[in-house]
């Protein structure tokens, strides 16, 4: 009888398997942990940034659950390293199948204990939104104002969005390897690849952001320095292509002089919701320069603005004005003639909507809402200011009459006390 032949498997193959694969899966975290982690460093480095010696990463490779703790965020500027943003520990969960294409894309993060800081720099840019020098266009950017600054920024950045999106478009060429001499071989050349299209290769992307922190220091001084603030986001990110096709960001701050703002911004929206605030605040020069500030407005408002735009820019901003009171410098005669009336009423509250205009690069006031705050709220507290000085000046003048009436009174109880007095002498006698 011939010999069995072989199967494919020998028996004591069988208990290789179990063996190679449970090894495998032992390395898998020996080599993947430490390519998330690179990957989150990698993505830091997109922004222009680096995370600090100190920070600690941590990652569970299996539940794609990364943990950061004492995270710190820098700039390097003139060689030294500048924080940027810190926070106490940061839980991030990452969409592997998603890294494995090449780019950082995360479920959620999550940061507690959160700081930020975007004071100026020495030249007067600000961290994070200021394009690099070599794209600058000639702009002084150390010199603009916040309005200003958020003007060039947003051209800027629509300038850097049109280029990918050409870049992307355009048919594909191919192109010879570039060539450089070796390093370590002499006379030899190595091979690498040609650049490919404008902007980084690698995406990040948040699809749910959650922050709480504790203060975020902005360019200058001002009165809406954050003491406290939350955020949620979604679809946030940067890098190669956008931001997501419908992000958002939400936040709410605390701030030092300036009362609790609510803001929200997302594809073509704003909006911001400020109650008590304070106006001269608003006049602070390095928000808008003196566009503000020569109105001299003293008060506090209850604010929303809420702007949409695509290619035109429409919204309104409403306001609850209470204690008004306006000193203009150097007012056109309107300006005074408005001044004139606001400061007669008093400070009596007044609502006031103006209607937005132009284009997201230059926005305009379409309607400064004057005319109808003079027809409406101003003819109101006009009137009601009228009616009170009318009965002040009638209790006034009754007041007068209860005096003379008073006075009148005494003046007939005191000849009432001399007849009485003069005849009990005739009786004396």
């Amino acid at each position: 009888m011939p010999p069995k032949k072989p199967g494919l498997l020998r028996p004591a193959a069988l208990w290789l398997l179990p063996l190679t694969v449970l090894v495998l899966l032992a390395l898998v975290p020996l080599a993947v942990e430490p390519w998330l982690a690179g990957k989150v460093r990698s993505a830091a480095g997109l922004a222009g940034l680096e995370l600090a010696p100190e920070t600690q990463i941590a990652v569970s490779v299996f539940g794609g659950r990364i943990t950061i703790d004492k995270l710190d965020l820098r700039e390097v500027v003139e060689g030294q390293p500048r924080s940027l943003f810190k926070a106490d520990r940061a839980e991030l969960d990452a969409d592997l199948l998603a890294c494995l294409g090449g780019d950082m894309v995360l479920d959620t993060l999550v940061l507690e204990g959160a700081s930020g800081d975007l004071r100026r720099r020495g030249d007067g840019t600000i961290p994070l939104a200021t394009p690099p020098p070599e794209e600058r266009g000639g702009t002084d950017w150390g010199k603009l104002d916040w309005w200003s600054y958020a003007k060039k920024a947003y051209e800027w950045q629509k300038g850097e969005d049109e280029k990918a999106e050409q870049a992307e478009s355009a048919p594909a060429t191919e192109k010879p390897p570039r060539t450089k001499p070796a390093h370590d071989w002499s006379g030899a050349r190595s091979y690498e690849p040609a650049p490919g299209p404008r902007g980084p290769a690698m995406r990040v992307l948040i699809r749910d952001l959650r922050v709480s922190g504790r203060e975020l220091l902005l360019p200058d001084d001002t009165p809406f320095a954050v003491t406290a603030f939350s955020a949620k986001g979604t679809n946030l990110g940067w890098g190669r292509r956008e931001r997501g096709a419908d992000w958002g960001l939400d936040l709410q701050a605390q701030t030092r002089g300036a009362g609790g703002l609510d803001l929200g911004v997302g594809r073509g929206r704003f909006k911001t919701v400020a109650k008590q605030l304070p106006l001269a605040a608003l006049a602070h020069p390095a928000l808008a320069g003196d566009a503000i500030a020569r109105h001299g407005a003293s008060g506090t408002a209850d604010l929303t603005l809420d702007a949409q735009w695509s290619q035109q820019l429409s919204g309104t901003i409403q306001a609850t004005v209470s204690g008004l009171k306006l000193v203009p410098r150097e007012p056109t005669p309107r300006q005074t003639q408005v001044a004139q009336i606001v400061n007669r009423l008093g400070g009596k509250p007044l609502a006031w909507t103006m209607t937005l205009g132009g284009t997201p690069e230059q926005p305009e006031i379409a309607d400064d809402g004057l005319e109808a705050l003079a027809k409406g709220s101003l003819a109101d507290a006009a009137k009601q200011a009228a009616i009170e000085e009318g009965t002040k000046r009638l209790e006034e003048q009754l007041q007068k009459n209860e005096k003379l009436q008073e006075l009148q009174k005494n003046e007939d109880v005191k000849k009432a006390t001399d007849k009485a007095k003069d005849l009990f002498k005739g009786l004396g006698k």
